[in-house]
């Protein structure tokens, strides 16, 4: 987005003219339609929340949703309540609307009602929702598209959720339900809205990024807003590279500058939307008041990625593509170890997690256990939090002549406390392990990639079309040593102050490394990395971690193994096939990093990196 600061707001704008008087609100405009459904035959009541201080006296006459094609629904019902409240009935718990309900009409693939007196909206603003019930438990009917507003999808099931609660940020999906109003509604009407508490960082421009409403009937291509903090004020324009769409509920994102705040803490913060396409906005509530939290700086939350495994495990090939495709997808900000269990790589006499119920088994952030095929989606949802605490990491000969390896952290956190129990860990790592004598068990070989989604494409080629050993792998991101995992004792203090950063180092002993077995497998000692992690000792709760450089100097992105079955002495492959870096299959690749897949006439199948 650009940003230009304006002189004045005053001059050239002037108000816009009403435009139509009937017309829809709706949270769901954008992306896919979708259903959801909990799996039951139950009744479902689905409801949005609309703010009333941009809508106030407007009328509501009706709702429009959409539903399955030729979906056999019961009891449907359209309502409107100023709370979400439950009444037993007949021993159960059901939906209470206080302003008002009416049956609904389905045809077709909707279900449509209209209320017999229009509803008056008030700045209090009100719920909408729906109620139906179905008799096919397998049948998914709530309309939804992605999202994650918590206004924009709320649900009370039957049997499946006996509590009313917002699900959109569960689901990463809203409602698609049409809210249809009289009234006047302009062409340029737009209002802010604030969910939490945002966070800022002060070091740097105070950026902002915050929701738009549109509740006009164009799209937003440009606003303007003034802004007042403790430390200043101004206003702004910005020009948004991707307009909010046209009609009520279509939401946004823009990012808004502070100016600069130089204080830690909790900030009042006034935003005013002045301007719409360069003309006044006509809504009715343009100011948010709010406060953000202001930090020393803005951490990189890295979750923690640890997979169980072992080459005697036919189905651990899931971990071992998870690893891999990860680093390919998230590069340095994907953190990811392998604990080997029964076979030559393994040298621990214990793990972080329990391995209960057998391999293959990960966790994530020492906390959620899970099917290693499952990380994909979920990392991401880790990575979006805002962690406590930013941490760096090194690796060195500890004198130089590579007797034994020194590791050390430098961490900061980005709020002051007393009496802490943080703690730094360390788990040292070894990538590019190879012998000819390991054959890693493949209970893949020759099932459907189709029907393993969990074994995307193409870092799972070599499993699908391997057999029942596959030799010749090149083995990453393998722990060999590690400190106690819950951190060392003292190696951070309990006066911790916002923004410090705190030191410590911990020396891997050369002759731990031979008693252990670790340094008889080590092909390149320069491909040593260590990964500190911090922990909150007082609660077990992990903090951030980082991965270093090699001890060569290396990443272990750009120099990991580009061949996943290294066999330099072929022939030239009987098919090349090229994918991007989701796994998706291209045929051409144009500019960019891309994985070549490389088909031999006996089976075989190499698989690089290439920057084209």
């Amino acid at each position: 987005m650009k940003n230009t600061i304006l002189c004045s707001l005053c001059v050239a704008l002037s108000a816009s003219s009403a435009l139509a008087s009937i017309t829809d609100f709706s949270y769901g405009r954008n992306g896919t339609m979708d259903f959801f459904g909990y799996g039951k035959a139950e009744t479902y009541d689905v409801a949005i929340f609309i703010p009333g201080e941009s809508l106030a006296g407007k009328q509501v006459t009706g709702l429009r949703v959409a539903i399955p094609e030729g979906s056999a629904l019961t009891k449907a019902s359209g309502w409107l309540t100023t709370e979400l409240q439950l009444k037993r009935d007949n021993g159960k718990y059901v939906n209470n609307p206080d302003i008002c309900s009416a049956d609904g009409v389905i045809e077709s693939n909707s279900l449509t009602v209209t209320f017999d007196t229009p509803y008056t909206i008030t700045p209090d603003g009100f719920y909408a929702g729906y109620t139906f019930t179905q008799d096919d438990a397998s049948l998914e009917a709530v309309a939804t598209v992605p999202g994650e507003n918590p206004d924009a999808l709320w649900i009370h099931a039957s049997r499946s959720k006996l509590k009313w609660g917002s699900v959109a940020s569960e689901l990463g999906r809203i409602s698609t339900l049409e809210v249809i109003m009289d009234g006047d509604f302009s062409a340029n009407s737009a209002s802010f809205m604030i969910e939490d508490e945002p966070v800022i960082s002060i070091d740097g421009e105070a950026l902002l990024d915050i929701a738009i409403v549109n509740y006009g009937l164009d799209e937003i291509r440009s606003i303007g807003y003034t802004y007042v903090t403790p430390e200043g004020e101004g206003n702004a324009s910005i020009e948004l590279s991707d307009p909010v769409p046209p009609a009520p509920g279509s939401t946004g994102e823009v990012t808004v500058s502070l100016g600069h705040l130089s204080e830690v803490g909790t900030v009042p913060v006034s935003l005013r939307l002045d301007a719409v396409n360069g003309m006044s906005n006509d809504n009715l509530s343009p100011l948010v008041e709010f406060n953000v939290k202001s930090i020393p700086f803005m951490p990189e939350n890295r979750p923690l990625f640890e997979e169980y495994t072992g080459l005697w495990c036919g189905w651990c090939p899931r971990g071992f593509v998870a690893l891999e495709a990860m680093s390919d997808m998230h590069g340095e900000r994907f953190v990811g170890v392998a604990y080997h269990s029964g076979d030559e790589m393994s040298f621990l006499n214990s793990f972080p997690g329990s391995i209960g119920g057998g391999l293959p088994t990960s966790y994530i952030n020492r906390g959620q256990q899970l099917n290693p095929g499952s990380i994909y989606g979920l990392w991401e949802e880790y990575a979006a939090t805002i962690p406590a605490a930013d941490v760096e990491g090194a690796i060195a000969w500890s004198d130089g002549d590579g007797s034994d390896v020194r590791v050390s952290s430098t961490v900061r956190f980005i709020e002051s406390a007393t009496g802490a129990e943080y703690r730094v860990g360390y788990l040292l790592v070894a990538d590019g392990l190879k012998q000819d004598r390991w054959f890693q068990s493949n209970s893949y070989s020759g099932l459907d990639p189709d029907k393993n989604p969990d074994m995307p494409l193409p870092w799972a080629e070599v499993f699908f079309e391997g057999g029942g050993k596959v030799p010749g792998l090149t083995f990453n991101d393998v722990v060999i040593a590690a400190t106690d995992y819950d951190g060392v004792a003292g190696s951070l203090p309990s006066e911790i102050e916002a923004g410090e950063p705190y030191g410590h180092s911990f020396t891997f002993s050369m002759d731990d490394l031979k008693k252990s077995g670790a340094a008889g497998i080590i092909g390149d000692w320069g491909k040593l990395r260590v990964v500190a992690v911090v922990m909150n000792a007082r609660n077990g709760q992990f903090v951030n971690c980082i991965s270093s450089l090699h001890l060569d100097g290396s990443s272990h992105v750009s120099s990991a193994v580009e061949d996943i079955v290294a066999d330099t002495d072929r022939d030239d492959p009987v098919e090349t096939i090229w994918y991007d870096l989701c796994g998706r299959r291209v045929s051409d690749t144009g500019s960019g990093l891309f994985i070549r897949l490389d088909v031999y006439s006996d089976g075989s199948v190499r698989s690089t990196k290439v920057m084209r």
